[in-house]
């Protein structure tokens, strides 16, 4: 009984030197007293570690944008790459863009990646359809775009930037065509008209092509407009009835 009770102390004695938690920024350590071999414990394991919590996910600016059918361009911006051990820090001063000729291969969704693999303190681009790049070691996707069956960028309707969460605004007026699905990569608005035309319908939902009436006008031979907010993700689709609609999109981008 004795020899139990003694294996039970031990045992309770060991459990209670474990101790889980997450390494926070120590701000007093290491101090002056500290013995050398403590060095690595307080600089390395302690404070390195929240640090890369608070860095690795980084990223200012570095949007992707359309550039031409087989272009696409990263804005300038600084970003942390990143191998799973160690964090690389890049800047870009001005836009780069990247052909995707060689890059897009077939209809899909390709990722955009910053590599800093080169000793230089820029980052170069990649384009991929896997989840992680084939070239290079250190990187961060910035985000995506949808290619057509003939290898060309589907303009910005495909296109999506992973850190699309900052304060956003207008973009760009883009001319899209009547009686076409597009799906919204961005929250927008979708701005419509006919002249002489009977009605205007403007259809959006979750579907491909969507089969939901948002908005719609009868103006019995007389010209037309109709306008309505696009949900990213949606689909949505004009028609003119007796004429053909001129059609308008204006994506909300991010202020940069």
């Amino acid at each position: 009984m004795r020899k139990i009770l003694s294996l039970i102390v031990i045992s309770i004695h060991l459990m209670s030197g474990v101790v889980f938690g997450a390494s926070e920024w120590a701000k007093t350590e290491p101090t002056g007293s500290q013995n050398a071999s403590d060095l690595d414990y307080y600089i390395a394991d302690i404070n390195n570690e929240a640090i890369d919590r608070l860095v690795s996910g980084y990223r200012e600016n570095c949007v992707i944008y359309y550039v031409s059918a087989t272009s696409i361009g990263v804005k300038a911006g600084e970003v942390v790459c990143s191998d799973g051990s160690t964090n690389k820090f890049r800047r870009n001063t001005t836009a780069t863009t990247e052909d995707i000729q060689t890059e897009v291969t077939g209809a899909g969704t390709y990722n955009v990646f910053a590599i800093a693999d080169a000793d230089a303190t820029t980052f170069t681009l990649e384009v991929d359809s896997n989840a992680t790049p084939s070239v290079g070691t250190h990187y961060k996707k910035l985000g995506s775009f949808y290619a057509s069956a003939d290898n060309v960028v589907a303009n910005d309707d495909g296109l999506i930037n992973d850190n699309n969460y900052y304060a956003l605004r207008l973009g760009d007026w883009i001319s899209k065509s009547d009686k076409t699905s597009y799906q919204a990569s961005s929250d927008g608005f979708v701005i419509a008209y006919t002249v002489g035309g009977d009605s205007l319908i403007i259809y959006s939902d979750t579907s491909n092509p969507p089969t939901t009436i948002r908005a719609a006008t009868d103006t019995s031979g007389e010209d037309a407009f109709a306008s309505i907010p696009i949900k990213r993700g949606d689909y949505w689709k004009t028609v003119g009835q007796s004429a053909s609609a001129t059609v308008w999109w204006i994506p909300l981008e991010r202020e940069v």
